[in-house]
């Protein structure tokens, strides 16, 4: 009889590109969904790129506690309040080249969720840190022919623009225009 295994969070992420057999995913290739055979199971390598805060964080968490090894890649990446041997804490700068593709090197799969600091200047200020970060990371990935991503934007950016309704997409504008404007180049 077949065991069953703890769902995974990154199992509906890793369905469409998987491969049948062979690969690093959270499900067997061969079986139904929620069982799984030992000699095709596999946990995946995950880099989570800002990794310290907020969605990361929890990214990192739900992928350990899955069975996954990871990497956490953030500026201030020695405030992750997580220690766990299956854990891998990078200190380093998602726009540059050298670090995002040191942090790719053994990795299936990429989570990314940056976010930027609340203050004044998201509000008056353009940025182009979101779609900038993006673009180094796509590049040093396909250097590295890792294709896996997993790009957290945000409820407001592409797609989803002005769908919130009049309060929100009114205070939205208002406080966060200039942040998802450049979400949106990311996406």
């Amino acid at each position: 009889m077949k065991q069953r295994r703890p769902q995974c969070p990154f199992e509906n992420a890793f369905q469409a590109a998987r491969p049948s057999c062979g690969a690093a995913a959270c499900i067997a290739h061969d079986n139904a969904p929620g069982e799984f055979d030992r000699e095709h199971d596999a946990v995946a390598s995950v880099l989570i790129i800002g990794a310290s805060r907020g969605i990361g964080l929890e990214t990192v968490k739900a992928a350990l506690e899955a069975g996954h090894s990871v990497r956490a890649l953030a500026r201030s990446a020695r405030r992750i309040p997580i220690n766990h041997p299956k854990l891998t804490k990078m200190a380093g700068d998602a726009l540059e080249m050298a670090t995002v593709k040191r942090a790719l090197s053994g990795v299936d799969v990429v989570t990314q969720s940056l976010g930027v600091s609340v203050g004044p200047e998201i509000i008056l200020k353009p940025t182009r840190f979101f779609s900038k970060a993006t673009r180094v990371l796509v590049t040093a990935m396909e250097e590295a022919h890792v294709s896996r991503l997993i790009c957290v934007t945000g409820f407001g950016a592409g797609d989803s623009r002005g769908r919130g309704g009049f309060l929100y997409n009114v205070a939205f504008h208002l406080l966060l225009a200039r942040v998802y404007d450049d979400k949106d180049v990311q996406e």
